[in-house]
């Protein structure tokens, strides 16, 4: 009986902690998912092109893309900006360079907003 008086604390103490842990990591998803959408409604408004993983093979091949980074690819000798995310939208933002240094316009000024 001993033994389990102290192993009741105990497994009350993992099982907060486990819990806590558990909304922690549900706030920060939170968080990642509307970062994700502030930074596809940006992009929308900086002319970048909405591309839907609508067949089993653009979503297979979105899924090789770097997820929620605006990342650079060079095309035919053309400068293109690619945003995936697989987990949102299931879909890619793609757009060239003045769509991205609009859109770079923007975060600057938001982020100005906010200060």
């Amino acid at each position: 009986m001993r033994y389990l008086s102290i192993l009741h604390p105990v497994l009350l103490a993992l099982s907060a902690a486990i819990l806590l842990t558990g909304c922690a990591v549900a706030a920060f998803l939170d968080i990642q998912k509307e970062e994700a959408k502030d930074t596809e409604r940006l992009l929308a408004a900086a002319g970048f092109e909405l591309k839907l993983a609508d067949t089993p093979q653009k979503m297979a091949h979105l899924k090789t893309l770097a997820q929620n980074s605006l990342v650079m690819h060079d095309a035919d000798g053309q400068l293109r900006y690619v945003y995936a995310d697989v987990a949102g939208c299931k879909c890619l933002y793609a757009g060239g360079q003045a769509a991205y240094d609009k859109y770079q316009r923007m975060v600057v000024r938001e982020d100005a907003e906010l200060k």
